[in-house]
């Protein structure tokens, strides 16, 4: 930005400056100065507005999900037909033979019992139906340290819930 009553003159020379342009040049470096530090206020205040913004947008859009979910039509099914399906998947889902395997959380693998991680309701269902809570134990297999644990949480589970 060149100010009109600075000549450009004085951009093509490395020579000294007259006085009185000196002072014109003075005097548009710090208007211009002051004009960059409303620019970078205004910024920095829009800034703070977008972010308020963004924080707002992203309350709104979990609010809507869990309104989404409240009219969900899988709310509506009946607890008979859910306790099928999960039944289904319980007796179709073959029995791992690595128990290490288990606990991987490997997005490749099912395991039966995550679908009772998808609400209360479906924790509730999944353990009414018969054989949910068994599972096969390969004692010959090698575990991690970290796997030992769960397993041992996972049987206190598997007794609490049995009865």
């Amino acid at each position: 930005m060149q100010a009109n009553h600075i000549p450009s003159r004085i951009f093509q020379s490395n020579d000294p400056l007259e006085d009185q342009i000196q002072r014109d040049v003075l005097r548009e470096i710090s208007s211009a100065v002051t004009e960059q530090q409303k620019c970078q206020d205004e910024i920095t205040r829009l800034e703070g507005l977008l972010a308020g913004l963004k924080e707002k947008d992203h309350t709104l859009s979990k609010h809507i999900r869990a309104l989404k979910g409240t009219v969900s039509p899988i709310r509506r099914m009946p607890v008979e037909l859910l306790r099928e399906i999960l039944a289904f998947v319980v007796h179709a889902t073959p029995p791992r033979n690595n128990y290490h395997h288990e606990f991987r959380s490997c997005p490749q693998q099912f395991h039966p019992w995550s679908v009772a991680l998808v609400c209360r309701r479906w924790m509730q269902v999944a353990l009414s139906v018969p054989g949910f809570c068994t599972f096969r134990l390969d004692l010959n297999t090698s575990h991690e340290r970290c796997c030992l644990k769960a397993l041992r949480d996972r049987i206190r589970h598997f007794f609490a819930a049995s009865g």
